[in-house]
């Protein structure tokens, strides 16, 4: 594994690692380091704006690339998997919109004063119940996801 430089000013000392035989070829072009919606990414030029991790991987119409641990910046091929934009969405982190837990899936129900599990299958929403504690609604919420989303499960490990 190496490093290639990604700084920016708004990103000093920032690096993207690369699998050694790909080090050369990549290391061609100046990169810079891109804030993504939940991570930052490796770009180069501003037209066209090219995406390291698309560069090393390449999928057919349709389908996506996720970065397996959702490190945009580790961009070795073993984190690299082309996957549909449904999978993708199950590896996302959690969104930091202000919920009520620090569990992805879990908000607590200020009606009932449990916390609430859920989990998204396909666009659809299934609550999965209200428990006690946040750390138990995250462990069924962990266990719907490993069902349903298999190796794309981001889970939370409570």
């Amino acid at each position: 594994m190496k490093l290639i430089d990604v700084s920016t000013t708004k990103f000093p000392n920032t690096f993207t690692m690369v699998d050694d035989e790909d080090f050369e070829w990549l290391n061609q072009w100046r990169w810079c380091a891109l804030q993504g919606p939940r991570t930052l990414y490796a770009r180069r030029g501003p037209n066209p704006k090219v995406l390291m991790h698309c560069l090393l991987l390449d999928v057919p119409p349709g389908m996506e690339r996720d970065h397996r641990d959702g490190n945009g910046l580790n961009n070795q091929k073993n984190n690299l998997r082309k996957c549909t934009r449904s999978q993708n969405q199950c590896n996302a982190r959690k969104h930091r919109n202000g919920t009520s837990s620090i569990y992805t899936g879990v908000s607590l129900d200020k009606r009932s004063g449990k916390y609430r599990a859920r989990i998204t299958i396909e666009k659809e929403v299934l609550n999965l119940g209200r428990f006690e504690t946040q750390e138990e609604a995250a462990r069924v919420r962990d266990r719907a996801a490993k069902q349903h989303h298999g190796r794309f499960a981001k889970l939370n490990n409570a």
